[in-house]
């Protein structure tokens, strides 16, 4: 038996990831999210047993509650960071400056730390987070989106690198999609643009192959790849 946790798991990839892990019965799933009916949805559509917990990463008792369902678990093997906000914001409203920072940045870091001291307590285990190949550079519309999702890239290595040198047996996985048709998509269709169910399909497989980073749709790492490499003059320019 395998025992999964996805961190979001009511809607997008999340949600996606859910039913698709749960056609397995070999798999126990722990689903969190704010939605309860949407959480309940999916555990009564899924073949593996699951535990569901209702979650809100804007509220002060989010690790709490959080802690509450890794804690029905005797073991974890995976748990799936899909959780996060973004909107565009070209007039830098700072209410939504103040909830992406509050869900991408202070949130995403009490809950991840949360799970890695879990994991390392265990000596076993993958934490994966989904980041974003815009996290690689700054986006004029988005800037805090973008900043956030840099953060949470950024903050991952660091955890990766800490579970090297202290040997915790904790694999920390970054996962960076492109354009995904979900409510963060703003404006689309998109190039690229993939379903959350083609999204968590090559998720669940990258998984399997216990990469560090990985590229939703994998045609993105090329974008990633030249967004970092390309000088900010030129990057200016586009």
């Amino acid at each position: 038996m395998k025992n999964i946790i996805i961190i979001g798991a009511s809607s997008g990839i999340g949600r996606a990831l859910a039913l698709q892990y749960g056609r397995n019965p070999e798999i126990r799933l722990g689903l969190a999210a704010r939605r309860e009916g949407e959480l309940r949805d999916a555990a009564v559509r899924s073949a593996a047993g699951c535990e569901i917990q209702t979650f809100d990463l804007e509220q002060r008792d989010r690790a709490e509650r959080l802690d509450a369902l890794l804690a029905r678990f005797d073991r974890i093997d995976l748990v799936i960071y899909c959780a996060g906000f973004g909107e565009l914001n070209p007039q830098l409203d700072w209410a939504l400056c103040r909830r992406t920072l509050e869900v991408n940045v202070t949130g995403f870091t009490e809950v991840v730390n949360l799970v890695y001291r879990r994991l390392a307590e265990q000596k076993h285990g993958q934490l994966a987070v989904i980041s974003s190949v815009g996290g690689w550079r700054g986006f004029e519309n988005d800037s805090g989106y973008s900043a956030s999702k840099a953060y949470m890239r950024y903050y991952l290595e660091g955890l990766a690198r800490k579970a090297n040198r202290e040997k915790s047996g904790v694999r920390c996985v970054t996962i960076l999609p492109g354009f995904v048709d979900t409510a963060m998509a703003k404006g689309g269709p998109f190039f690229w643009m993939c379903s959350p169910e083609t999204a968590a399909a090559q998720i669940i497989a990258g998984l399997r192959r216990r990469k560090r980073y990985l590229y939703v749709t994998r045609r993105w790492r090329l974008v990633g790849w030249l967004l970092r490499l390309l000088p900010y003059p030129w990057f200016e320019r586009l």
